[in-house]
């Protein structure tokens, strides 16, 4: 393999371009007709947590030698929502998708926790489309611009009620917390390489954010107290970073294939849930999107690939 393929992952090659990212925020969501959505434009490994939620990870070298180059990207994220009704049919989407990405002990450790996560080419659209319709699954669509170095951030759902949640470390120790409240985050870390024809590295990093205690006044202050963070809780164990070529997409979900998923484990909790007397699973599906923001008026190269 060349040293300049996209299998080579970020901290290899992470410090050869500087990634300009748009500011921006979620442009809206609506569900969509599922002929209507297919990513427009897509270009393994393992990190520690406090990496993937460290805003200077995936980040450019400034030392490097090589020129710098401002790029925006977009990301389109789908979700789709499966009800459980005994088959679980997101389990076939899987079979379309590169789970082999990153480390195979990492993937049997993500499995243990009821995760699953890999890469899929644009190619396999039809093949995923014709699954949502069999699993009469509920698709939605967002895009999404955010200013860099700050991570995407995928809001799953809040937890209704009370939850426990089981977890495996690499020694097979299995450790429980229970959450009393508190939000689902995915963030997408990211760095692209245009010297690699626009391939992407991205990680990922699952957190349940607890509410934040409401601000006030404090005795003897003059001003309103910042309202703080509340608690985060993530995973270290199980983030992963991975290489996404052009024209591919990134799926996470649940890894379960059958009614007998273990509905507290990790995965599980984090990709299903009640509602309405029903049960669902979610998949998302993110594709970035990579281009110039404007024509070089000296080069006039500029603009989507």
């Amino acid at each position: 393999m060349s040293r300049f393929s996209c299998g080579h992952v970020a901290r290899r090659f992470g410090c050869l371009v500087m990634v300009g990212v748009a500011a921006g925020g979620c442009a809206g969501s609506k569900w969509w007709p599922l002929s209507a959505w297919a990513p427009k434009r897509a270009p393994a490994t393992e990190a520690s947590a406090s990496d993937l939620l460290d805003p200077t990870f995936l980040k450019s070298d400034r030392g490097s030698s090589v020129p710098l180059e401002l790029v925006q990207l977009e990301f389109d994220v789908l979700r789709a929502e499966f009800p459980l009704e005994g088959v679980r049919h997101a389990a076939k989407l899987w079979n379309h998708v590169d789970e082999l990405r990153y480390d195979t002990q990492l993937g049997a450790l993500l499995a243990r926790n009821g995760l699953r996560i890999g890469a899929a080419p644009a190619g396999a659209w039809p093949a995923l489309r014709a699954v949502f319709t069999a699993g009469r699954a509920r698709v939605q669509q967002t895009q999404q611009v955010v200013q860099a170095p700050a991570p995407l951030t995928i809001d799953l759902a809040t937890l209704p009620e009370p939850q426990t949640i089981f977890t495996f470390d690499r020694e097979g120790r299995m450790a429980g917390k229970t959450y009393p409240a508190g939000t689902k985050l995915v963030h997408l870390g990211y760095v692209v390489h245009p010297e690699l024809d626009g391939c992407t590295d991205v990680s990922i990093a699952l957190e349940i954010r607890e509410p934040a205690v409401p601000g006030g006044w404090q005795p003897g202050e003059d001003l309103m107290a910042d309202q703080p963070r509340g608690p985060s809780h993530v995973f270290p164990a199980l983030n992963v970073v991975l290489t996404l070529r052009p024209e591919e997409f990134l799926l996470i979900g649940p890894s379960a294939t059958g009614p007998q998923a273990n509905e507290y484990v990790l995965g599980e909790r984090f990709f299903t849930e009640a509602r309405g007397g029903e049960r669902f699973e979610t998949v998302l599906c993110v594709a970035p999107r990579v281009f110039r923001p404007a024509a070089n008026p000296r080069t006039g190269k500029g603009g989507r690939p």
